[in-house]
């Protein structure tokens, strides 16, 4: 998603973002319990960059959970993706790519 919201909403669903963009992933949650671990794992082609973990200090009936990742430079262009887990097991992959 282009940003984070109130709540970690997501504003903006995103496929491309621009080389100084904040890379950012919500997640929407229900019935997610204490303890449980949710990852991502941000991926540039198939090189893994950077994983942000969160686990949940309490119960969730609803609700959502972000993460975003800054680049400590520029972002190159090119096809990235974005891997989530719950509790250590991959569920989806998001493609996405970063232009000029």
């Amino acid at each position: 998603c282009q940003s984070l919201g109130d709540g970690y909403q997501p504003i903006g669903p995103a496929a491309e973002f621009h080389a100084n963009d904040a890379l950012n992933c919500s997640l929407e949650l229900r019935d997610a319990h204490r303890g449980q671990e949710f990852k991502v794992r941000w991926y540039n082609d198939h090189q893994l960059m950077k994983e942000t973990p969160h686990v949940l200090k309490g119960d969730m009936p609803q609700g959502f959970v972000g993460f975003t990742v800054m680049a400590p430079q520029a972002w190159a262009p090119g096809d990235y993706h974005a891997e989530i887990l719950v509790d250590g097991q991959s569920v989806d992959q998001l493609p996405f790519k970063v232009v000029p």
